[in-house]
């Protein structure tokens, strides 16, 4: 039966029975979008049941796709499976078989009802709240209570959540280590996953006003309100037009129910057939537009949060971003709906009008949000000039159209002047590094102080703007990365910005000389001269 997983499905199956020998607690599973996590978790039940008969388990997910999914994958693996349907919305309530496969908004306060169960599998277990509250622990607490030897395993393509960090970070249903599958270029390279490209658009919608709520996410109202205009939306409509014509199925994340009901009239009118799905969409018309979707007989779909988790289209060949996030987790999870593979493409498109790959990273480097501070915000990332693919900032050749970066000389350029008449030379004894607001918008931006031998040498400050927009950003991360590059010092190992200007105070490595010039009573920095 186990002969239908790929090879590296059956390793993590092992892996998971590795790791309940060697730690105490719950396991963690984070499986790529699209490497199979369905097939991973049938195959574990069957394993399960094979070698203990009487083990009674639940298998629980968000969303009635998901069970789907997981049924039919176990099907598959076993004809004969021993398994039962709890979903409200696809009106079964069955129970009394060895395996159950449930919605959590169905079964949560039914745990009587099924007595003791010895496993617990979560699809999508970074939803689980790491506090002892909400659906998902009050069930499993539960089931606790009538079986304390209860274990769980949770399995994701996002260990992690807003404002906590890792999943397996204390306070957690889960422990460490995180059991890991294989990484997303792993399975690029043999077939199994479609390869992204990720396109620059000179449309970037600004959210610089829209506050955040709790979760440190952006206010659903003001962002749909900044982000559904009609500049905007004729704007990016001429360009999703533009990049898209070669296209033939684009899933379009829109900041809201309105925002994705306008874009669509907006694409209609057009002559692009498009529906819009929102949690208003009601399940028979749901399935009608995603069949038709799947078909190509509707070559668009705009949504709102609702097409992020259990939605399988392969076929999609263009993403089209208009929903900014602070969630690294909701990035990846509209990242990775393009990673299924198809042999109607050769990659899928991936169109950011709202900036959230230079908050986050591409799907090879997200970053999970830091458990406390502030997060960096953006990735160092640079845009190749040929064909505007957003690229690594370690990045010489790009990998999309072959272009070559010119190598930088030792000498960093922090002014958009050359170097003339009345340059001064300050030698670097020492620099301090630091965290500052800006003073309009109180963002915060690197400091960097420096030092010289002499009682009377001037205090030289230059600042990173990498957390602000446009070009001051680009330009920020582009002189920063250059620093980082000589002092060895790794951003993506930051946890926050704070970690940055710590990790370079602390650095071994000094620049030799800074050139600078007076402004207006300003003291300008020029150049930043390094040893070979």
């Amino acid at each position: 039966m186990l002969e239908l997983l790929r090879d590296y499905q059956r390793e993590t199956i092992e892996n998971i029975d590795s790791w309940f020998m060697r730690f105490d607690g719950n396991p963690c599973v984070e499986a790529p979008t699209a490497s199979g996590k369905s097939w991973i978790i049938a195959g574990y039940v069957f394993k399960a049941l094979s070698l203990y008969p009487g083990t009674h388990i639940i298998i629980l997910a968000p969303q009635r796709e998901l069970i789907e999914q997981d049924r039919e994958k176990l099907l598959k693996i076993w004809p004969i499976a021993p398994v039962s349907t709890y979903c409200a919305s696809l009106n079964q309530k069955e129970t009394g078989t060895a395996i159950t496969i449930a919605t959590i908004q169905s079964i949560y306060r039914r745990a009587s009802v099924f007595g003791h169960i010895d496993l617990v599998l979560v699809d999508e277990a970074h939803l689980i709240n790491t506090e002892d509250t909400g659906m998902y622990r009050t069930f499993i607490k539960d089931l606790k209570d009538i079986n304390p030897n209860l274990k769980c395993i949770g399995f994701t393509a996002t260990p992690f959540r807003m404002k906590h960090g890792l999943i397996t970070d204390s306070p957690s249903l889960f422990s460490s280590p995180l059991i890991r599958t294989r990484s997303i270029p792993w399975l690029q390279e043999r077939g199994y996953l479609c390869r992204l490209s990720s396109k620059h658009t000179d449309k970037q919608l600004d959210v610089s006003t829209v506050h955040k709520d709790r979760t440190g996410d952006y206010k659903q109202n003001e962002l749909e309100q900044a982000v559904d205009t009609e500049r905007n939306n004729t704007e990016v409509l001429e360009s999703l037009l533009s990049f898209g014509k070669d296209r033939h199925s684009w899933l379009i994340f829109c900041s809201g129910v309105s925002h994705s009901n306008h874009f669509a009239e907006l694409l209609k009118s057009c002559g692009i057939t498009c529906e819009a799905i929102t949690g208003e969409t009601d399940a028979i018309e749901r399935a009608r537009i995603l069949t038709a979707f799947k078909a190509g007989t509707i070559r668009a779909i705009t949504n709102n949060n609702v097409l992020t988790t259990g939605f399988d289209a392969p076929n999609i060949d263009l993403i089209a971003m208009l929903r900014p996030t602070m969630s690294p987790g909701l990035h990846s999870q509209m990242l990775g709906r393009g990673l299924r593979v198809d042999k109607s493409k050769q990659d899928t498109l991936i169109l950011d009008y709202a900036g959230n790959i230079l908050r986050h990273g591409g799907i090879y480097d997200i970053k999970p949000p830091a458990k406390v501070g502030r997060g960096l915000g953006i990735a160092p990332l640079k845009i190749c000039p040929d064909c505007q693919e957003y690229l690594p900032m370690s990045t010489r050749v790009c990998s999309n159209c072959g272009y070559v970066f010119p190598v930088h000389s030792k000498t960093l350029s922090l002014s958009s002047a050359d170097a003339e008449t009345g340059l001064m030379t300050l030698s670097v004894k020492k620099w301090a590094w630091s965290v500052v607001l800006s003073r309009k918008g109180e963002i915060p931006m690197l400091l960097c102080r420096y030092y010289g031998y002499k009682v009377g040498d001037p205090v030289l400050r230059q600042y990173y703007c990498i957390m602000h927009n446009g070009y001051a950003r680009e330009k920020a991360f582009a002189n920063l990365a250059e620093v980082c590059n000589h002092t060895k010092v790794i951003l993506t190992e930051c946890s926050s910005i704070e970690d940055v200007a710590e990790k370079l105070s602390n650095s071994e490595t000094l620049p030799i000389r800074v050139t600078y010039r007076s402004n207006g009573g300003y003291l300008q920095t020029a150049e930043v001269i390094w040893e070979d």
